[in-house]
Parts: C-alpha cells; sequence; structure tokens
C-alpha cells in the first residue's frame, strides 16, 4: 500500500521479451525466443488489446498465432567456435530448415561434406 500525496503509479511503455537499456545492446543481444500468450497487467491482457486494435499506441515485431520450436537454441561464444555432427544422409532430395540470429554480418552457417566432392555450404554474406 502506498501512503502520502501521490498514491499512483504510471506506466508508458510495456515491454515484452527484449532488452530495452541500450547500454547492453552492443554487448549482450536479446535472445527470446518462445511465445507469449495471456500477458496480463493490471487485469487487462495486453495482447489481446493491441491485437484488436484497442491501444492508441502498439509496435509489434511478431506474428499472432503459435508455431511450434523445433529445436532448443543454441549460442555460440566466440568467432572459432563451431558444432560438428555426422554427415547428412541425402539421397535424391533433402530439405534444409533452420533459423538463426547473429551479431556478426559474415559466416559460415554450415558446411557438411559427402562422398567424394559432394558437399553442401551456407554462408552468410553482408547479411
Amino acid at each position: 500500500q502506498m501512503v502520502g500525496d501521490h498514491t499512483r503509479l504510471e506506466f508508458h511503455n510495456i515491454e515484452t521479451g527484449v532488452m530495452t537499456e541500450r547500454r547492453f545492446i552492443s554487448m549482450i543481444p536479446s535472445s527470446f525466443i518462445g511465445h507469449l500468450q495471456s500477458l496480463k497487467f493490471n487485469g487487462m491482457l495486453y495482447i489481446d488489446l493491441c491485437k484488436n486494435g484497442d491501444i492508441d499506441y502498439c509496435e509489434l515485431n511478431a506474428r499472432f498465432g503459435m508455431r511450434s520450436i523445433i529445436a532448443d537454441p543454441v549460442t555460440f561464444k566466440s568467432k572459432s567456435s563451431y558444432l560438428s555432427l555426422a554427415t547428412l544422409q541425402a539421397y535424391t532430395s533433402m530439405h534444409l530448415f533452420f533459423q538463426f540470429k547473429t551479431t556478426s554480418p559474415d559466416g559460415f552457417i554450415l558446411f557438411n561434406s559427402g562422398d567424394g566432392s559432394d558437399f553442401i555450404a551456407v554462408e552468410l554474406v553482408k547479411g
């Protein structure tokens, strides 16, 4: 309970899933991956209010609806880090899906060598 002349606490911005302090952004990028639902603040469901246009200013950089997260995210802490897996067992066709978030504009995303001179490489250039 608040006592005194000023007993009202006001919020001008409510941000979720991000780090808002500018002094940390270059050092620690936001790594939020997941789902938000039923975000309730002071008894109001803010995601629903935003989705329905009931809030004067609402900025979204996410999508409404459920989407399964295929795997747990992996973080590489240095430029020399890598993950080694077994050779891909691709025959006549292959489908790859991956998501990534990086603080570097250039680098290898995927390299896998096969039999003989076969290989697959995915590289980010000026991304």
